[in-house]
């Protein structure tokens, strides 16, 4: 009996829920037909077809099981659900065809046995190919005449809560009315805080004491409601790069003006990795911006924003240089480790090594290594594990004269040492 796995999967383009169900019949009254018996079912509800293994567990699931060959055959509804990345999907075949797993689409009539089936698949990548680009060029010009008219496209900023439009007149499939707009209203809880924030920074105070104060204060991030992956987020603070982003990308809390009613779309684009699949923003040319004036309530004071605005630039102006090569490093740069969060100890200052994590988010570890004295003390066993030098000079003669010889047995001292150094830096001290 031949054992048949199915895997299904759906996104949020319209789809619902039910669409796996959907995908998972059709396929069994494909394998019925044949009279095969369906081993294992896969799934993934509301993930985009542009993820690979890493971002979808149903998918990584069924290709380890293809590769323990628990299943002889994978039906899928079509092509599309596999992956609607076009070097994902022919890699993905070449996978299956090697562990000697067949494929076929129910709804395309793909099936790796066929002759020709190389053409097909490649024609099917490139159609889903073009389709994702396709749904991208039609949801930009849909978010762009949102914006002209005011609306928020999607993003949320911090003091602000959404607030939707819903039609009277139209109604979903669960009989809700259709929202079809958002806007925004000032949240009084989380806008007072935006105001501290530039006051703060106005009247000096650094970046690191403000996400301080905020931390002692716990007061919550923006993220902290968000049901997202990283570890600052689920842990709720606050940290410089939330209020300073950055000059090249105005990600940060300070830079934003939509706090003075001015809202900037089309600023930057989102670009994923073909390595990782993460996300990365890029500015776009100032000439693409879209620049609404009095489209929100703002929250600060145009003097204010102005003065937090040049006190950025000037800071930056100190800070932000040309990248010359690698900067100086110190001696035990990368090797130290803290023993509470596990980061890697940074120079706190000019003398002391310290854990970077504890001024910001939270790390109970204050303590504050001098580096003399930590390479002093490093070093010392070092010497002591390490030959002495007239022991070295000696092994230096014999490698030459056994190298004369003719025999290559001796492993080379520089080796040797890059070995040593490999071993000395799996142990890296913990404070």
């Amino acid at each position: 009996m031949i054992r048949v796995a199915l895997y299904a999967r759906y996104s949020s383009e319209g789809q619902r829920e039910a669409s796996v169900e959907d995908q998972f019949r059709n396929c069994q009254t494909r394998a019925e037909r044949e009279g095969w018996q369906i081993g294992s079912r896969y799934q993934d509800k509301g993930i985009s077809g542009t993820q690979d293994a890493r971002g979808r567990e149903g998918y990584a699931a069924m290709l380890k099981a293809a590769r323990a060959k628990e299943f002889g055959v994978l039906l899928v509804d079509d092509l599309s659900r596999l992956s609607r990345d076009e070097a994902e999907l022919i890699l993905t075949r070449r996978k299956l065809l090697f562990w000697d797993v067949r494929l076929i689409g129910v709804s395309d009539g793909y099936d790796s046995d066929a002759k020709g089936h190389k053409i097909q698949a490649t024609m099917r990548g490139l159609m889903n190919d073009i389709f994702l680009d396709d749904l991208k060029a039609k949801t930009h010009r849909g978010m762009t005449g949102q914006a002209l008219k005011g609306y928020s496209t999607g993003s949320r900023v911090y003091g602000y809560r959404r607030v939707p439009i819903e039609d009277p007149t139209k109604t979903d499939e669960w009989g809700r009315p259709v929202i079809v707009a958002v806007t925004r209203a000032i949240d009084e809880d989380k806008a007072r805080w935006v105001r501290q924030m530039f006051q703060w920074y106005a009247d000096g105070k650094s970046l690191r004491w403000i996400c301080s104060e905020l931390n002692r204060r716990h007061v919550s991030t923006p993220g902290a409601q968000d049901r997202r992956k990283h570890p600052s987020t689920i842990a709720g603070l606050w940290f410089a790069r939330r209020l300073a982003g950055g000059s090249a990308t105005f990600s940060g809390i300070l830079e934003n003006s939509t706090y003075i009613g001015r809202v900037v779309w089309n600023r930057r684009e989102w670009l994923t990795d073909p390595e990782t699949k993460r996300k990365h923003a890029r500015l776009r040319p100032d000439t693409e911006w879209i620049t609404m004036e009095g489209a929100v309530e703002p929250i600060v004071s145009v003097p204010l924003w102005q003065a937090v605005q040049a006190r950025l630039q000037s800071v930056r102006r100190h800070t932000e240089v040309p990248l010359r090569g690698r900067g100086p490093k110190f001696l035990l740069s990368g090797l130290l480790r803290c023993g509470a969060c596990h980061r890697r100890f940074v120079v706190r200052d000019a003398t002391r090594y310290g854990c970077p994590a504890h001024r910001v988010q939270g790390c109970a570890n204050g303590l504050l290594v001098a580096r003399t004295l930590v390479e002093e003390k490093i070093l010392a066993g070092i010497r002591c594990d390490c030959l002495p030098r007239r022991g070295l000079r000696a092994s230096c003669r014999r490698r030459r004269a056994c190298c004369g010889s003719g025999n290559g047995h001796h492993v080379p001292i520089g080796r040797r040492r890059r070995n040593n150094s490999q071993r000395w830096r799996a142990r890296s001290p913990t404070f």
